[in-house]
């Protein structure tokens, strides 16, 4: 991954998803001094975004859109009960679309970076099945 850094000159900011028990400070700084490596020699600036738990995490995420100007949003399986489940999550990512996690609840962090992220009619996607159908409509009453 330094060579993608290193040929990239134009990455200036890179975000690290988790908190420090799922991924090490060291793969931050390893980033970050990928940057002086580089042809233009210029900085790269990295920050992590995590929460207590994986929902948090996931509205810390969902708050990094633009306001009002999300037209789809995906919920996908948060793989609390199994891990596996995030496979749905990991292959709804490369749409890029805000993705929320919920199997059978979402919490108001989630709700609120939902409502401040959706455009006027924006769709719901639903990727793979056994997600809650009250987390549905959930989702359905903040998008409508």
């Amino acid at each position: 991954w330094e060579v993608f850094f290193e040929s990239n000159e134009n990455i200036a900011d890179v975000k690290v998803i988790g908190g420090r028990v799922n991924v090490d400070t060291q793969v931050m700084l390893d980033v970050k001094n990928c940057g002086y490596d580089r042809n233009n020699n210029t900085n790269i600036r990295v920050s992590r975004v995590s929460g207590d738990d994986r929902q948090e995490t996931n509205a810390k995420i969902l708050e990094l859109f633009d306001k009002g100007s999300e037209e789809n949003i995906i919920v996908a399986k948060d793989g609390m009960n199994n891990k596996s489940h995030l496979v749905d999550s990991l292959s709804a990512a490369t749409l890029g679309y805000p993705l929320t996690l919920g199997t059978e609840r979402i919490t108001m962090a989630q709700v609120n970076a939902i409502y401040n992220i959706v455009s006027k009619d924006s769709n719901l996607i639903q990727v793979g099945n056994g997600i809650d159908n009250a987390v549905i409509k959930k989702v359905l009453d903040i998008i409508k």
